[in-house]
């Protein structure tokens, strides 16, 4: 029949085993043959056997097997050859050239910034930075996106600062910027093209430094606001720290307080803070007992000192009974005394280069200069390195939010982090 085909006969088959029988050693089974082989490897005679250095023993003159079959029993000799270790070596580049530089992180700039081309750049790295798009989304779909998120975070940068953000009323802010100035052939020095500052790198990046429309440019690698206020708006979590009963530090400057745009203004009334004359009627030793201020007769402090208080349980009057009426009272406002970060990022091309601690400490020296005492930086719960990043800077955690609580936000839990202002060196910024 066909299925059969091709194959021996049972006849043929015998055949064929009786004949390999006579050319293979009768082995029986794997557990006969292991003290044979443990004598051997013990006594040196194994050709296999390899020294600790990696180099095959010295060969021995053959193996002893039983064999059976069409030439009877009897010894026969089987050469083994030995087993030689050979090392690969490893691959090498061809030239030091075809290696990446690492960029120079001195060349880099860290400085705060209030012109309108650097601004604009800042706004396209956080646009950068902040915002992916899906793989299947097409080129122009995206550009598009892009272009409108950088417009509308250049519209806040520039309303912030000037102080007419109604929602920043009350804040005092400032843009940081890390820029890098390119060559005169509009290239970046020091290894940062090699890194990828380059052609490739979004144009929106570059500000154009040159009154005279030259190729002289700078970009900007990274950014962060400081917002100096008693809380950041559109920022559910605000700091607890200093209290308002807390006394300002030895060595704080407060020359800077009303001076920047969330200072009070003229004939309003000042409901985060003092009003207008609170801090000088405290100077020259008045008292808050009876609720009444220079300039605002029958208030009743409604406008005035009980404002000062905003995140503190205590209310106006004297802390304690005693001699000196006003005695352990901070008139100092609150929105002086606590400054957040936002909007902190870092180019992609411009990472592991010590740039972002560098922000991080020129914010440092911005708030110092104000006279604040506390900074606090928000962080989405689930990205560890961003918490890794500031703990290793010295910040802790000093709040959070539930899950329901961000879930019924529809966005990510985040965490509150704190840590006293310190004095920063130039050099470290």
């Amino acid at each position: 029949p066909r299925a059969t085909q091709g194959r021996p006969r049972g006849r043929e088959r015998m055949t064929a085993a009786a004949t390999l029988r006579g050319f293979l050693p009768a082995c029986t089974s794997r557990r006969d043959r292991r003290p044979a082989r443990d004598a051997r490897v013990a006594s040196g005679t194994d050709d296999r056997r390899v020294s600790a250095r990696g180099t095959p023993g010295p060969p021995s003159e053959g193996r002893r097997c039983q064999g059976t079959g069409a030439w009877g029993g009897g010894v026969r000799r089987v050469s083994i050859a030995p087993i030689r270790c050979v090392s690969t070596p490893a691959k090498t580049s061809g030239s030091q050239s075809s290696q990446k530089t690492r960029p120079d992180p001195s060349l880099v700039e860290v400085r705060e910034s209030t012109a309108s081309n650097e601004l604009r750049a800042a706004a396209a790295a956080r646009a950068l930075s902040f915002y992916t798009y899906p793989a299947d989304r097409s080129e122009f779909s995206v550009r598009a996106h892009r272009n409108m998120r950088i417009d509308a975070e250049w519209d806040a940068i520039r309303a912030k600062i000037a102080g007419t953000d109604v929602a920043f009323r009350h804040s005092r802010v400032s843009c940081v910027v890390a820029t890098l100035d390119l060559d005169e052939n509009g290239d970046a020095p020091g290894g940062w093209a090699e890194a990828g500052v380059d052609e490739s790198l979004d144009p929106s990046c570059f500000a154009n430094v040159a009154p005279d429309g030259s190729n002289a440019r700078r970009v900007i690698l990274g950014t962060l606001d400081v917002n100096q206020g008693v809380s950041l708006p559109a920022e559910e979590l605000a700091g607890q720290f200093p209290r308002a009963e807390d006394p300002t530090p030895a060595g704080v400057d407060v020359g800077e307080d009303g001076r920047g745009t969330n200072g009070p203004k003229p004939g309003e009334c000042d409901r985060d803070g003092t009003d207008v004359d609170a801090a000088a009627y405290v100077a020259a030793g008045g008292s808050y007992v009876e609720g009444e201020i220079p300039g605002d007769e029958g208030s009743n402090g409604a406008c005035g000192i009980e404002s000062a208080y905003e995140g503190s349980e205590r209310c106006a009057g004297p802390a304690s009974e005693g001699p000196d009426e006003n005695e352990g009272f901070n008139a100092r406002p609150m929105r002086y005394r606590r400054a957040y970060l936002s909007n902190v990022c870092v180019l992609p091309v411009a990472r592991r280069t010590g740039l972002g601690r560098r922000l991080m400490n020129r914010a440092m020296r911005v708030a110092s200069g104000w006279g604040v005492e506390r900074l606090y930086v928000h962080v989405v719960a689930d990205n560890a390195g961003a918490r890794k990043f500031y703990e290793n800077l010295g910040f802790v955690v000093e709040a959070e939010e539930s899950a329901t609580f961000a879930a019924g936000l529809n966005r990510p839990r985040r965490l509150l982090l704190t840590q006293p202002v310190r004095d920063v060196p130039e050099s470290e910024c």
